[in-house]
C-alpha cells in the first residue's frame, strides 16, 4: 500500500504542477483535464489512487506514513472534484464508506471524517481555483441525464443479438464505451455473457460473505475484510455509469483484481494467527509433568484441530 500510495503521489503532484504552470491549458469546458485526457478519465483514475492513500492514513502505524497518506489523499480529493466527474466522486465516496466503516464503533473518528470530507468540498468550493468550476457543474449536473442516449444504444445492440452479443463493439478503429460495463457485457457477448457475469459476481459475494464469517471468528484485522469490500464495491459501483473497468481506460480492473484476490487471503490470514503446533510444544516443555499441564496441552491441540477443520471448511 505504501508503494501505491507513493504512485498516486507522484501522479497527484505531476497533475498539480501542470495546473499551476498554466491553468488555461489545464482546463477545458471548466473542467479539469490534461494530457489529451477527459476530465472523467483522469477522475476514474483519481479515485482508486485516493482510496489507497485514504486507507494508508487510517491504518498506518508509522507518522510519517499516516502524513503521506492524508495528504496526498487530500490532494487528489481537489483534483477529483476539480474534474467534475459525478461517477468518480460516487466511486471515492463508496470506497471511502467502506474503509472508514470498521471505525463505526469509534463514532468520535466516523464523524471526523465525514466532517471532513464535506468540509474539503465546501472549502474548494469557496476557494474557486482560476478556471475551474467543476463543483458547480456538478451540483447543477446532478441529476442530469447524460447517458440515456448511449444506454439506448446498448440496448439496441443486444437486442438484435441477443443470445450471442454484437462481438466487440467500435466505432471505426476505436472501442466503443457505452458508459455502463454491464450494459456493455450484454450487448457484446449476450444472454450468456450476463449470466457468466453476474454469477461470477454472485460466487464472488457468497465467498465474501463467509470471509467476514471466518474474520469474525479469528484474530486478524477487522479492516482487512473491509478494505477488499472497498475494493470490489466502489469500481463496480461506478460500472453504473462508466466502462472504464473493462475497457482499460483506468485502474480499476487492478484494484477489482486486488479486491477480489485479497478475499481468498483471508483465511489464511486467519489461519496464522491460530496458535501453531510449534507454539503449542513449547508449551508443553515449559509446562510440569502434572497431569494438569498435560490436560490443558491435549486440550488446546484439540481446539487447534477443530478451529483449523472449520477454515477449510
Amino acid at each position: 500500500m505504501r508503494w501505491l500510495s507513493m504512485v498516486a503521489a507522484l501522479a497527484a503532484f505531476a497533475v498539480a504542477y501542470f495546473y499551476l504552470k498554466n491553468p488555461a491549458q489545464a482546463v477545458r469546458g471548466d473542467r479539469l483535464s490534461l494530457w489529451g485526457m477527459n476530465a472523467n478519465t483522469i477522475g476514474q483514475t483519481a479515485a482508486p489512487l485516493w482510496m489507497f492513500c485514504l486507507y494508508l492514513g487510517l491504518h498506518e502505524r508509522s507518522r510519517w506514513w499516516k502524513a503521506v497518506g492524508f495528504g496526498v489523499s487530500l490532494l487528489l480529493t481537489l483534483i477529483i472534484l476539480g474534474t467534475g466527474s459525478r461517477a468518480a466522486c460516487v466511486m471515492a465516496a463508496t470506497g471511502g464508506f467502506f474503509l472508514a466503516l470498521p471505525f463505526i464503533k469509534r463514532p468520535a473518528i466516523f464523524a471526523l471524517l465525514t466532517v471532513t470530507a464535506i468540509a474539503g468540498m465546501v472549502i474548494f468550493q469557496s476557494l474557486r481555483p482560476e478556471e475551474i468550476t467543476g463543483v458547480g457543474r456538478m451540483s447543477e449536473d446532478l441529476l442530469k441525464d447524460t447517458r440515456s442516449g448511449i444506454w439506448s444504444y446498448a440496448i439496441k445492440q443486444f437486442l438484435d443479438s441477443p443470445v450471442i452479443g454484437q462481438g466487440w463493439l467500435h466505432w471505426g478503429t476505436r472501442s466503443a464505451n457505452v458508459m455502463n460495463i454491464y450494459l456493455h457485457t450484454i450487448a457484446e457477448t449476450g444472454v450468456f455473457g450476463g449470466v457468466m457475469l453476474f454469477a461470477s459476481l454472485a460466487i464472488v459475494a457468497l465467498r465474501m460473505l463467509k470471509m467476514f464469517t471466518i474474520a469474525a471468528r479469528s484474530n486478524i484485522d477487522k479492516s482487512t475484510p473491509f478494505l477488499a469490500l472497498a475494493f470490489m464495491a466502489a469500481p463496480l459501483v461506478h460500472g453504473l455509469a462508466e466502462s472504464a473497468t473493462f475497457l482499460g481506460t483506468s485502474i480499476n480492473a487492478l484494484m477489482l483484481g486486488f479486491g477480489i484476490a485479497l478475499i481468498d487471503r483471508i483465511p489464511e490470514m486467519a489461519q496464522s494467527k491460530r496458535p501453531s503446533f510449534r507454539h503449542i510444544d513449547r508449551i508443553r516443555k515449559s509446562t510440569t509433568s502434572s497431569g494438569r499441564g498435560v490436560v490443558v496441552v491435549r486440550l488446546r491441540k484439540r481446539s487447534n484441530r477443530v478451529q483449523l477443520r472449520q477454515l477449510h471448511k
